[in-house]
């Protein structure tokens, strides 16, 4: 049974590792993303629309709707797995935001 939860997470990793070569270029979704990241609790995107802009909301909408468990249309969390693997492609907006 352990080997098979082994082959499991490294599918997943490779999996994430997909996605996120496919978001490697959009910046703006990758900041969006480092700083839902950060909170606590649930977010509203229309909220960050204000505050982020149309098209990253729209690329959050697009490209990124997976990472996230909708509870409702102004409810939404990151999944729990998610974040794990999502952590090292936040570093380079980490390192920014610290300067």
């Amino acid at each position: 049974m352990g080997k098979s939860c082994v082959c499991r997470n490294e599918n997943i990793e490779a999996t994430y590792r997909i996605y996120w070569e496919q978001l490697e270029n959009n910046e703006r979704l990758k900041d969006l993303l480092a700083l839902l990241a950060r909170l606590r609790g649930p977010f509203n995107p229309k909220e960050w629309l204000g505050q982020m802009g149309e098209p990253v909301i729209k690329d959050l909408l697009q490209h990124a709707r997976h990472y996230f468990r909708e509870e409702t249309e102004t409810r939404w969390h990151f999944f729990h797995s998610t974040i794990k693997f999502l952590n090292p492609l936040f570093s380079s907006f980490q390192q920014a935001t610290l300067l």
